[in-house]
């Protein structure tokens, strides 16, 4: 799943034209937990097989913890163990981490499917609700709500509205995306109706004045 609009790769197309010998590296950070009916990420969403996938995740955002994890076959392990300096050169996770990630996993295994359904639920409202409030929002399966603002006067007015509602704007400019840089909110499970309502709120009114001042 892609960190700027929670859009995910179209792994079946990939796969179709891969060299039946050749392997996609997946970098699922985002995805991990998040899709998929038991929570493995983009393979599953795109209902292929993980054959020639070697899927790439982190603990640090569905699982809440810290580290990550290279998914793939047994033959797959041996090698990165024999061959990869970043698994032979560098410190291991401290053991609370480790214990803290085991814990993590074994919670989504547990209440997993809970949680996806409450944070679908909560992505939804959010997007659908802006919309109607007339935000272009895409139509991504992932937790992720990018908003550009327009221009930079605009998108410091924004920030300084938000802060006023207790709301800490997260403002990027990844590399290749928007050159003015866009705000980015993302979605969670634990986020409450009520501080949904607020962000909704807030962004809804400065979308009026926007259209207001256009009219």
């Amino acid at each position: 799943m892609f960190a700027h609009d929670g859009s995910v790769a179209p792994l079946r197309a990939y796969l179709k034209i891969l060299p039946h010998d050749g392997l996609i590296l997946v970098d699922d950070a985002h995805g991990a937990g998040a899709l998929g009916n038991t929570g493995k990420g983009t393979p599953e969403h795109e209902k292929v097989s993980r054959r020639r996938i070697i899927q790439c995740v982190t603990l640090s955002k569905a699982f809440g913890v810290y580290g990550g994890a290279v998914l793939g076959s047994h033959e797959l392990r041996e090698k990165i163990f024999a061959r990869s300096r970043a698994f032979i050169g560098s410190t291991p996770l401290p053991p609370p981490l480790a214990n803290a990630a085991l814990q993590s996993v074994k919670l989504l295994g547990r209440h997993g499917k809970k949680l996806r359904l409450t944070l679908n639920q909560n992505a939804a409202f959010v997007k659908t609700a802006l919309r109607a409030a007339g935000w272009e929002i895409p139509e991504t399966p992932g937790p992720i709500v990018p908003l550009h603002a327009g221009t930079e006067s605009e998108a410091r007015a924004l920030k300084t509205q938000l802060l006023a509602a207790g709301i800490y704007p997260p403002f990027v400019k990844y590399p290749g995306g928007d050159a003015n840089g866009y705000f980015r909110f993302v979605i969670s499970s634990g986020h409450s109706r009520a501080q949904l309502n607020g962000l909704i709120a807030a962004l809804a009114a400065f979308k009026r004045i926007c259209l207001s001042r256009n009219v």
